[in-house]
């Protein structure tokens, strides 16, 4: 207050407020506001905005990616399964880990852990001995867990003795090497990962967001089920009673033009009037229709429909629905 000052932002809208000739509503109101300030606004577009909004770029390795902050995938690969313990020595709610499982998380426990896992090493011994796919028979004999990692062969690697599970994201603008994550470490992940620091004891769907984020395994999804089922915390928690419902029923009318109900159809294949909307009305005493073609719905429109076509022939009615 009192002093001039700049504002670098990527909001360019902020810029056009300050020049618009006759702001009206809304807009004059925060100019109102703003004019009590003496500042000037630059624009930055978002993509040399990054020291302001990092938090909100997360890195990705895609190459065609439009944002550039790429990174190589030696450093792209999740770290958080190796970080996983100091999260959990905060938490209360994780007391299964103990001080005594800070190597079990650590890099050299993950690889002697996958070592030692009969599916995984089986996967990784293949992999370093064939850089090629091999036949089907080489894993007819082997669990499901195997066949299921072989199917993904051309998504798996082995990054610093560690096997790895190329996840890409819906949209294609993020890719994620997920932990292979042996079995004598998936109960405890699954515990620190929905109770722990960053868990709360989320629903499913944040609780398998935050397991993509890191780790990989052929049943995790059907274990992630399990183990919800089987917390006590979120089985102990009481939301109170169910709020009081009312019944549903039909509400009668008992005259012509009560009680008139409106809707809206569409889009539907623009007619040669270029109307691609369909203003339905029904009247819930004689079921009388009508059907009013609409060039767009917007309230304006509607309106002016139902004044020109319908309440200028049957008047209005007592009750629009």
């Amino acid at each position: 207050m009192g002093r001039h000052f700049r504002i670098r932002t990527d909001h360019a809208p902020l810029t056009w407020l300050r020049r618009t000739p006759e702001p009206v509503g809304q807009q004059a109101r925060w100019l109102e506001v703003m004019e009590e300030y003496d500042f000037s606004v630059e624009h930055r577009p978002g993509i040399r905005h990054t020291n302001a909004d990092a938090l909100s770029r997360h890195p990705c390795s895609v190459k065609t990616c439009v944002c550039k902050n790429h990174q190589p995938d030696d450093e792209f690969v999740v770290k958080a399964i190796t970080t996983i313990k100091e999260s959990s020595e905060i938490s209360n709610t994780t007391e299964s880990l103990n001080d005594g499982d800070t190597e079990f998380w650590s890099l050299n426990g993950l690889r002697s852990a996958q070592k030692s896992d009969p599916d995984i090493s089986f996967i990784m011994n293949l992999m370093e001995n064939s850089p090629v796919k091999t036949s089907l028979d080489t894993v007819s004999d082997q669990s499901e867990d195997v066949r299921i990692l072989w199917a993904m062969w051309p998504r798996l690697r082995i990054w610093n003795d560690i096997l790895q599970r190329r996840f890409e994201s819906i949209d294609g603008m993020s890719v994620i090497w997920q932990v292979v994550l042996p079995k004598s470490m998936r109960k405890e992940f699954l515990t620190v990962v929905h109770g722990g620091m960053t868990g709360g004891h989320l629903a499913r769907k944040k609780t398998a967001a935050s397991i993509q984020a890191r780790a990989y395994w052929p049943t995790w999804s059907t274990d992630l089920d399990n183990f919800l089922r089987q917390c006590l915390s979120c089985a102990q928690y009481h939301r109170g009673p169910a709020p009081k419902k009312a019944y549903l029923r039909t509400p009668v009318v008992g005259e012509p033009w009560f009680r008139v109900s409106i809707d809206i159809t569409g889009p539907h294949p623009r007619s040669s009037n270029s109307n691609i909307y369909i203003l339905t009305l029904v009247d819930h005493f004689t079921k009388w229709a009508e059907a009013i073609p609409l060039r767009n719905h917007t309230a304006p429109t509607v309106a002016r429909a139902l004044i020109t076509h319908v309440f200028s022939r049957f008047g209005a009615p007592r009750q629009l629905l």
